[in-house]
């Protein structure tokens, strides 16, 4: 079950090569295609989840822009910060909130 997941998320995953030949973001150079920012290590996969999540809570709106812009500028995993915001999505915004607000009344 989980080579499956792995092989279906890598087949999903873009690579460098895909977002290079994209015109909308030649722009950003070789900035945006430095290594770090999309190898699978534990400290940038780490710092990439935590800026996301981050920024997921922390601004209502240009929430995937921002952690993309913060994670390229401390090398880490653009893919995880940018997917990493979505913890806070219309589904979830709700409870998450409910929850925190309860939290803080303790």
């Amino acid at each position: 079950m989980t080579s499956r997941v792995a092989a279906w998320f890598k087949a999903k995953w873009p690579t460098q090569e895909s977002l290079a030949g994209n015109r909308w973001l030649t722009w950003l150079g070789p900035r945006l295609f430095h290594p770090h920012l999309w190898r699978l290590r534990r400290k940038t996969l780490a710092l990439g989840l935590a800026i996301g999540v981050f920024f997921g809570f922390l601004i209502p709106l240009a929430q995937i822009p921002a952690s993309a812009v913060v994670a390229t500028v401390l090398r880490a995993n653009l893919p995880a910060a940018m997917a990493s915001t979505l913890v806070t999505n219309p589904f979830t915004f709700g409870p998450v909130y409910i929850v925190a607000y309860k939290v803080g009344q303790i």
